[in-house]
């Protein structure tokens, strides 16, 4: 049997492998053939307990070439780089199948994929937070590859944009059903609490809106360029909601947890009372009337 072009390595390399279930040998109680033998002895190479992965670049090019033959007329290969990438086995696979077509999940092997393959066409896989997202711009390496011509950022659905659009259009905190009925509004039919919910949810997790517990109601975040805890200055005769990013309040709240044994999540505080303009139209007295 003609020995075969193997590579082996550690599981940094990508986990893209030639070959299906064709490759097994047949369930019988006898040894393997020459093929798994040989494969079976690179394993073991290295010594019992080391992980190790084996590919078998000859069947991984066979395997590409028969799908590359056999793709419907108008469509197009993308390949999609998991959690580790290999470049030099990612740029194998983009060259056996003529593509330049790479879809990825995570900010750092954007920044990877931009720079070691400058004329890629680049697709997320997934929503960045806005975090994220600007990390790619700050790190991006300098040379020939373009965002704005190679970079398609996955769009998020119409339907949590919406709810977004309607928080930045508002004056101040919503509460979820306050965000329905204007959603239904503006959009003439009926939307199931459950969704907005799921939307709001979502738009927290990624750091665009800011949840109040005091009030049950939401508002868009101020600073959503970058990971923060917030601190909010809620005015009870207005309803107008300052955030505030204090460092030294965070720590102050953090210390005096530390101090009961407690740990906390975050040192997010919401504190009530009248912003500058309502406390400048309230009479002398009246504000340490309503503290009692």
């Amino acid at each position: 049997m003609k020995r075969r072009r193997l590579i082996t390595g550690g599981l940094a390399a990508s986990a893209l492998i030639g070959g299906g279930a064709w490759l097994r040998p047949a369930a019988r109680a006898e040894p393997h053939n020459r093929y798994f033998a040989d494969l079976q002895t690179l394993m073991q190479r290295d010594g019992p307990g080391t992980a190790c992965l084996v590919l078998d670049l000859d069947r991984l090019n066979h395997n590409l070439i028969a799908l590359r033959e056999n793709m419907p007329a108008g469509k197009h290969y993308r390949l999609v780089s998991k959690s580790l990438p290999c470049p030099d086995l990612i740029e194998q696979v983009l060259v056996t199948m003529h593509s330049n077509r790479i879809m990825c999940f995570h900010q750092p092997f954007a920044n990877l994929l931009a720079r070691d393959f400058p004329d890629s066409d680049l697709l997320l896989g997934k929503p960045m937070p806005v975090p994220a997202a600007e990390r790619f711009y700050q790190r991006l390496h300098p040379g020939r590859f373009d965002p704005q011509r190679q970079l398609q950022w996955l769009v998020d659905t119409p339907a949590r944009l919406a709810a977004y659009a309607e928080l930045l259009a508002s004056d101040g905190p919503v509460s979820a059903y306050e965000l329905i009925a204007r959603l239904e509004k503006r959009q003439e039919r009926k939307i199931a609490p459950l969704t907005v919910y799921r939307h709001l949810d979502f738009l927290i997790r990624v750091g665009l809106v800011h949840r109040l517990e005091t009030t049950q109601s939401y508002l868009p975040c101020d600073h959503p360029q970058h990971a923060h805890e917030s601190q909010y200055l809620l005015c009870s005769s207005c309803g107008h909601v300052d955030e505030v990013e204090s460092e030294p309040l965070g720590a102050l709240l953090n210390e005096v947890a530390g101090q009961h044994g407690f740990r906390p999540d975050n040192a997010v505080a919401e504190i009530k009372g009248l912003c500058g303009s309502c406390a400048g139209r309230e009479p002398p007295g009246t504000g340490a009337a309503r503290g009692n």
